[in-house]
């Protein structure tokens, strides 16, 4: 030590090499301490809980009352064994249920339906405000529907409807009914894509034949907007962009209690195919309106 006061220099490098060398290891196991605490946080078995698009009501989310069935399905049962339910259970169901990421809508044409109908359907009616409440489709606000859809089976007439606007006026009722027309059962290949409704049936006279290339078992985007009583179909691009406008209707007239309904509407009666196998199947997801009040 005395050796070492007699060479200051010395001293004075010794001091600040250990001083380093103490530094050096303090910062170390501080940055081991902190790499262990990160790879904690970032633990990929850490349990969480599964996305709410597992379930059909996940994928279709708020703002939706499905109409549907309970009971247990029994084909060639009186009403195939179920009962119309308005506003039924979102629980996955026979009826309504998920598959492939998309919520799926199944109906048999021997079910049972609404009253003074008789079209068996397992649909979505849009709820305005909570509630069952209209828009005004007279306005220069424009209301739109979209969604992506893939039509799986046709019923045994080969007609359903799966994007509608329905007015509570019986003289409107179905504004629009966007549907397919193919062969009884069909589950492949190319099928029409028809407009009817009031804006095809009562305005032009019949229901119409869109020029459009559509097979069953594709997906396809589509928008279905009203504004100023004019209603129009779009096909849309993978970002939801307008990129084909399919039909643009006659002035509808005063319907101002209006709301969208999606879904599978089938064109195949209770009456006549009550014993009936043959179902008709869509499937929709990234449903939304525009505005969503």
């Amino acid at each position: 030590m005395e050796n070492l006061l007699k060479n200051r220099p010395f001293f004075r490098w010794h001091l600040l090499v250990t001083a380093a060398l103490i530094f050096c290891l303090l910062a170390c196991s501080k940055e081991d301490n902190d790499t262990s605490a990160e790879e904690e946080t970032e633990d990929p078995t850490e349990i969480t809980d599964p996305p709410a698009g597992d379930t059909a009501a996940g994928i279709i989310g708020d703002g939706w009352k499905l109409n549907g069935y309970t009971g247990n399905l029994s084909i060639g049962a009186t009403n195939n064994g179920l009962s119309y339910a308005d506003n039924a259970s979102k629980v996955e169901s026979h009826f309504f249920f998920e598959k492939d990421g998309y919520a799926a809508f199944k109906t048999y044409p021997g079910n049972p339906t609404s009253g003074g109908s008789s079209n068996p359907r397992t649909e979505l009616r849009e709820l305005i405000s909570g509630g069952s409440n209209y828009w005004n489709g007279n306005t220069s606000a424009q209301r739109s529907m979209k969604m992506r859809v893939k039509i799986e089976n046709l019923p045994p007439s080969g007609k359903l409807a799966f994007m509608q606007i329905h007015e509570q006026d019986d003289t409107y009722d179905d504004i629009i009914r966007v549907q397919v027309q193919g062969s009884a059962g069909q589950s492949s290949g190319n099928v029409d894509l028809r407009i009817l409704g009031y804006v095809a049936e009562d305005l032009l006279g019949s229901g119409q034949t869109i020029n459009f290339n559509m097979e069953l078992d594709t997906e396809y985007y589509f928008e279905l907007a009203m504004q100023n009583g004019i209603v129009r179909l779009f096909n849309l691009n993978d970002n939801g962009n307008r990129i084909q406008t399919l039909f643009v209707s006659d002035d509808v007239g005063n319907a101002d209690n209006n709301y969208f309904k999606a879904g599978c509407y089938l064109q195949s009666t209770s009456s006549s195919h009550f014993d009936s196998n043959i179902y008709g199947q869509v499937l929709i997801k990234d449903l939304s309106v525009n505005p969503d009040d």
